[in-house]
C-alpha cells in the first residue's frame, strides 16, 4: 500500500496525529465547571479548586484558548452526544432494571454531570454514579480530564522534578539513564536524527523495531522486516507498508518531534505464550510506582498487557501486588514469571527512588528469556486506572492510599 493511498484512507502518520490531537483536545471547556461556585462547601475538597485554577493558568495565550474552544466545540457539538447515545444503548436498560432509573432520567443525569462537573458519560457508567454511595464520593476522585494538571500540581516544588520529566519524556535519554543505572533495558542499535539517515535501516540485521523518541500512543512505532525480495514495515497502528521508497516516505513524517530510535526485536518469555496467544508482538508489563510521605517508593499498580493476534488490541490482566496472581483470568503465572515480575517491581522502585524526583512514574517493561527489561517510562498516566484496580482488588490498596495523600497535599 502506497503512502498516498494510506493518507486517503486515513492511516498515514499525519492523519494519525490529527486524530490523536482531536481526541486529546476534544472535551468540556476547561473553565466550565460548577466547582467555581461550590468552593466554600465542606463536601467539596480543596484540590478541586486548585485543579480549576491550574487549568485557568494554562489558557495563557491565543493558541491555548483557541485549542480549548475548538475542543469544546467538537465535544458539545458531536462527541458528547455520540458517547451518550452509544452508552445508553449499551447500559441503559441494565441500569433501569438495577436501580429503577429510566432512560430519560439517565439522559438528563449524563448531560448535567458533564456540564456541571465535567464528568464524561463513560465515567458516569464506569463508576456507577447513578448509585448513592458513588455519587457522594465522586468529588474526591481524579479523572482523565484532570490531566496533566494533577501530575503537575503533585510535583510542583519538588527539586529536580522538571529534569526527571525530561529524562522519561525522551525515550532515548530514558534508556541512557537505565543503562547508567546498571539495569536491563532495550539497547538501541541506532539513533537516526535526520531523514537522510533512514537508508541505514536497510543495512541493519533484520528484523528491527523503530519508534520516535518523543511520541506516545504507539504513533510511529513499527517493525521492519524483509520478506522474500521485498521490504515490509508493520506499524502498531495501521496497515503494513511495503517497498523501500514507501517505507522511507512513511518514516520521514515522524522527524518533526525528534530522532528515530532503532532497536532489536525481542521475544516474550516462552511461558507467556499460554497467555498472549504466541503472537509476534511483545507482552508488556505496566508498573506504576509512587512516592509516599517520608520518601518511600512502592508499587501502586501492575498489569500484564497481552497483544491479540488482530490489529492493535490488547488483553489486560491486572496483578495483585501482594501476590502475582492473575485477577482477571483462571491461570496462575508460572513460578519463573512470578519471580520475574517481583524482580521487575524491585527494578522500577530502585530506578524511581535513585534517579527520578517525581511523585509517580508509569514504567513499561517486557519479560524475556533473559529476564525483565525496561522499554520506556511515562509521566502523564491516568489515575483512573487505580480506581479500576481498587474495584477489582479491594479497598486500602497502595494506589488508594497514595491518591489520598496526593489529594490532601494539593
Amino acid at each position: 500500500m502506497t503512502v498516498k493511498k494510506q493518507a486517503f484512507l486515513g492511516f498515514s502518520p499525519a492523519f494519525q496525529k490529527i486524530r490523536l490531537g482531536m481526541r486529546r483536545h476534544s472535551g468540556p471547556f476547561p473553565l466550565l465547571s460548577a466547582y467555581w461556585l461550590t468552593a466554600s462547601k465542606k463536601d467539596i475538597p480543596n484540590f478541586r479548586v486548585r485543579l480549576m485554577k491550574e487549568k485557568a493558568q494554562r489558557l495563557s495565550g491565543p493558541r491555548e484558548i483557541a485549542g480549548a474552544f475548538a475542543g469544546a466545540a467538537h465535544w458539545y457539538g458531536f462527541a458528547l452526544w455520540r458517547q451518550i447515545f452509544t452508552l445508553l444503548c449499551r447500559h441503559g436498560r441494565a441500569v433501569k432494571s438495577s436501580c429503577g432509573m429510566g432512560i430519560g432520567h439517565q439522559l438528563l443525569e449524563l448531560v448535567a454531570f458533564n456540564l456541571l462537573w465535567q464528568v464524561s458519560p463513560r465515567v458516569w457508567y464506569r463508576y456507577r454514579l447513578y448509585g448513592k454511595p458513588s455519587r457522594h464520593h465522586f468529588h474526591h476522585l481524579i479523572f482523565g480530564h484532570d490531566l496533566p494538571c494533577f501530575h503537575d500540581l503533585s510535583n510542583r516544588g519538588t527539586p529536580g522534578a522538571k529534569q526527571s520529566r525530561h529524562r522519561i519524556d525522551n525515550k532515548s535519554s530514558f534508556m541512557d539513564l537505565v543503562s547508567a543505572s546498571g539495569l536491563p533495558g532495550i539497547a538501541s542499535l541506532d539513533v537516526i536524527r535526520t531523514p537522510d539517515g533512514l537508508t541505514r535501516l536497510f543495512d541493519a540485521k533484520l528484523p528491527v523495531f523503530c519508534k520516535p523518541a518523543m511520541m506516545s500512543g504507539g504513533i510511529g512505532c513499527a517493525r521492519l522486516e524483509r520478506q522474500a525480495e521485498s521490504w515490509r514495515l508493520v506499524p502498531l497502528n495501521g496497515p503494513a507498508v511495503t517497498g523501500r521508497p514507501a517505507i522511507i516516505s512513511y518514516l520521514t513524517l515522524f522527524f518533526g518531534s525528534g530522532p528515530l530510535i532503532v532497536q532489536p526485536v525481542l521475544k516474550d518469555h516462552p511461558a507467556l505464550a499460554t497467555l498472549s496467544g504466541n503472537t509476534s508482538r511483545l507482552t508488556t508489563l505496566r508498573v506504576i510506582t509512587g512516592r509516599f510521605r517520608g520518601g518511600s517508593i512502592a508499587p501502586l499498580f501492575a498489569r500484564l498487557e497481552h497483544p491479540l493476534s488482530h490489529g492493535s488490541a490488547i488483553r489486560s490482566h491486572p496483578l495483585r501486588l501482594d501476590k502475582t496472581r492473575l485477577d482477571s483470568g483462571t491461570a496462575t503465572l508460572f513460578p519463573k514469571i512470578e519471580q520475574m515480575i517481583d524482580q521487575a517491581l524491585s527494578m522500577c522502585c530502585q530506578l524511581h527512588r535513585d534517579h527520578l524526583a517525581l511523585r509517580s512514574v508509569a514504567f513499561d517493561l517486557t519479560l524475556t528469556a533473559q529476564g525483565p527489561c525496561f522499554i520506556e517510562a511515562n509521566y502523564n498516566w491516568n489515575p483512573e486506572i487505580l480506581y479500576r484496580a481498587d474495584l477489582a482488588c479491594g479497598s486500602d490498596s497502595p494506589g488508594e492510599r497514595w491518591l489520598a495523600q496526593c489529594t490532601r497535599e494539593l
